[in-house]
């Protein structure tokens, strides 16, 4: 029984020798295995791949947004420059600048309100006579017209406008 007592204790003491100098039972790893590694990179590919679609359907949806606003706000903006004008009994005009983001509204040399487009939208086409709309006291245009506009995603929007009624159309 001694003899089995010391051949515990030796063994036991060499385990214990083997722990503290990291040999033979427990060795630690130095880094990754390869396929540990393949492993990563396709969960990182996976979400990656995940949020880039996601991100693409928010900014589709922003810019769905964005023109269908864009639109109602073109038909507002030259519905209001009428009701101005047709209220205050002056002749107004809108006018569509040559750097095509924006219109604004005047009466006389007075400029009364402005819109701009969102951004990365821009006038592509303003087939209105010298780049405006005139208003006359009444609230009635005198010129007819489309405006063209393009959004982000490269598609073109049409407003028409037609003379002398209060009938502004979007296509």
């Amino acid at each position: 029984m001694d003899i089995l007592i010391k051949n515990n204790k030796w063994e036991v003491a060499m385990i214990f020798k083997n722990i503290i100098n990291h040999k033979k039972v427990f060795k630690l790893k130095k880094g990754f295995s390869l396929i540990e590694l393949l492993v990563s990179i396709a969960l990182l590919l996976m979400v990656a791949t995940f949020i880039n679609i996601n991100i693409k359907g928010y900014l589709n949806i922003m810019n769905d947004i964005d023109y269908i606003l864009c639109d109602e706000a073109i038909v507002s903006f030259i519905n209001n420059g009428k009701q101005y004008c047709r209220e205050k009994e002056v002749m107004g005009r809108i006018y569509f600048p040559s750097n095509n983001d924006s219109l604004i509204l005047y009466s006389g040399s007075k400029r009364i309100d402005i819109y701009n487009l969102p951004k990365n939208f821009k006038f592509i086409k303003v087939g209105v006579r010298n780049r405006e709309i005139n208003i006359n006291s009444k609230g009635i245009t005198g010129d007819a017209g489309t405006l063209n506009y393009i959004d982000r995603k490269g598609k073109i929007h049409e407003i028409t406008i037609s003379v002398g009624t209060a009938h502004v159309q979007i296509k």
